[in-house]
């Protein structure tokens, strides 16, 4: 069986802690999750390199996530333009209603 890459903006890069971030493109880190045969096998928490630019982020950002092979994300919100971008990539976008802790989302994967 392949290998998932699923991507989730956080707040902060502290893991036990963090939360996923209630904005996608502007969040300060993502994690990013590896599962295989439907177990986690690597998380790892990445700075959003993108905020260094005051303006395009969302398509940077999608960018950056597709080029690590990112195949869903999980959000509470996501722009037009970065929705378009993962749909013609057929990237699956999961939103989240309420503020969960990553450790949280991290079970209902596993």
């Amino acid at each position: 069986m392949k290998e998932e890459i699923i991507a989730i903006p956080l707040d902060d890069k502290e893991e036990e802690k963090t939360e996923i971030s209630n904005i996608f493109a502007k969040a300060p880190y993502f994690a990013i999750i590896k599962i295989r045969k439907g177990k986690i096998t690597e998380t790892n928490i990445i700075r959003n390199s993108a905020l260094k630019y005051r303006h395009g982020v969302g398509p940077l950002v999608a960018k950056l996530l597709i080029d690590i092979g990112v195949k869903k994300v999980v959000t509470m919100e996501i722009g037009p333009t970065v929705k378009e971008i993962f749909e013609d990539e057929n990237i699956e976008i999961i939103r989240v209603k309420e503020k969960k802790t990553l450790k949280e989302i991290l079970k209902g994967i596993n």
